[in-house]
């Protein structure tokens, strides 16, 4: 069966901190930050807002989760990954670029951004999916993001 089409919009870009409470940001095509925030809920949560999205971005680049064998998985359900894989398949469902980047790409973004650390995890989330984008839009797309 083939997949519909949905044009996405070349205007905007979309990046995301997936894990429990997931961060979003968006940005123009000029690089400005144009929305942010976290998604509660775990994966119900991020289903629900992904199905809300009327306006689809041009690209969603997502921080990829890896198992790591010096990380204790035991009895985990690995929520991440499966976070991870509901974004790549909204994306795919609807024909737009999916990128993935290793979290030490939020670090640089975070701090090209201007952006103060994180004071802890609960205020963390918004602010690594705009680190996540601000890395993509300078390293890839060559845009310079301007100070937040």
């Amino acid at each position: 069966m083939e997949s519909p089409k949905v044009s996405a919009n070349p205007n905007y870009y979309m990046a995301f901190d997936p894990g429990g409470t997931s961060g979003w940001a968006s940005f123009d095509e000029e690089a400005n930050l144009t929305g942010t925030g976290d998604i509660m809920g775990g994966l119900a949560g991020l289903s629900l807002f992904l199905a809300t999205i009327e306006d689809m971005p041009r690209v969603i680049i997502c921080e990829t989760y890896r198992v790591r064998p010096w990380v204790s998985h035991a009895f985990s359900k690995v929520e991440t990954i499966r976070e991870v894989g509901i974004i790549q398949e909204f994306a795919m469902r609807h024909n737009i670029e999916f990128i993935e980047q290793e979290p030490l790409c939020k670090k640089a973004g975070c701090k090209w951004a201007g952006l103060e650390p994180p004071k802890n995890k609960a205020d963390s989330h918004h602010k690594e999916a705009i680190g996540h984008g601000v890395y993509y839009l300078y390293k890839v797309l060559h845009k310079w993001v301007i100070r937040l």
